[in-house]
């Protein structure tokens, strides 16, 4: 008899992948390049219903639970990433900070996980994995020693949504149509660039755009996420659709913009 060799399996290495993760506010956020590969296990539980009058005879088997996890490492990724998959994780200033009190139930941090095996390039989503709502019991390991690289593991565990049809409330392989995502940019500038000669108390308005895989562009400042470094010499904060730094002290601050995992950065001198 031949074999269906088109059916998938239970489990599906997809090899070299990107990985997304679409955030509570519905945009799609690039998490980064697994290393080693990316499995996904989908495990359905039975129970057997049994006769022993005359033995031990199965007479039928009842589905009782089913589950999905997907298992990878991320090689690179981002601070913001971090934040948003790494349980107990916040940004304090520019620092990251870890641990909460427990008790925090995974169903409060529902994020959505889309894998793209990146051998079918950018455009064909059809082999596509997509996991409903997720959460990552993966914790972090950062490796301080020769040869070794930084490591995020994901152990990202599937929960039901039971606001999709029967028989698709776990995760599918396939494009969705019910995806909403927003397109990814492939790079982003900032203006001014590297802005001098800047006296304390100036204001300086920086924008940000989003340039995309078909040409187009858009201006992407209020939905970027904007980060200054050197503490005490500029604050920023974002008005409208301005990012505005004022100076507060001589120095230089790197101005970093960062919309759907691409991020940018700018150099501002104050002087006295």
């Amino acid at each position: 008899m031949a074999s269906n060799d088109s059916r998938p399996s239970d489990t599906i290495n997809i090899g070299a992948a990107d990985l997304f993760i679409m955030n509570e506010d519905g945009i799609e956020l690039y998490l980064g390049l697994t290393s080693g590969g990316t499995t996904l296990e989908y495990i359905v539980d039975h129970f057997d219903l049994n006769s022993d009058q005359t033995g031990t005879i199965v007479l039928d088997s009842v589905e009782t639970g089913m589950s999905a996890k997907v298992t990878s490492n991320l090689l690179n990724t981002g601070n913001l990433n971090i934040l948003n998959i790494v349980a107990g994780a916040k940004a304090d200033g520019d620092a990251t900070t870890y641990g909460r009190t427990i008790g925090h139930r995974a169903s409060q941090s529902f994020i959505r996980l889309r894998i793209h095996p990146i051998a079918m390039g950018r455009n064909d989503n059809s082999r596509d994995v997509i996991i409903y709502q997720c959460y990552n019991k993966g914790g972090l390991t950062l490796e301080y020693k020769s040869d070794a690289m930084w490591m995020l593991p994901l152990e990202m565990m599937a929960y039901f949504d039971f606001s999709r049809a029967d028989g698709d409330q776990l995760f599918r392989i396939g494009e969705d149509s019910g995806n909403t995502s927003q397109k990814l940019p492939e790079e982003i500038t900032i203006a001014p660039r590297n802005p001098a000669d800047v006296q304390v108390g100036d204001v300086i308005s920086f924008s940000a755009t989003g340039i995309f895989s078909d040409y187009t562009t858009a201006n992407v400042t209020d939905k970027a996420t904007w980060t200054t470094s050197g503490t005490g010499v500029v604050s920023g904060q974002l008005v409208g659709n301005e990012y505005q730094v004022t100076a507060l002290a001589a120095g230089t601050s790197i101005i970093n913009a960062n919309y759907l995992g691409v991020s940018t950065n700018t150099a501002m001198t104050v002087v006295e």
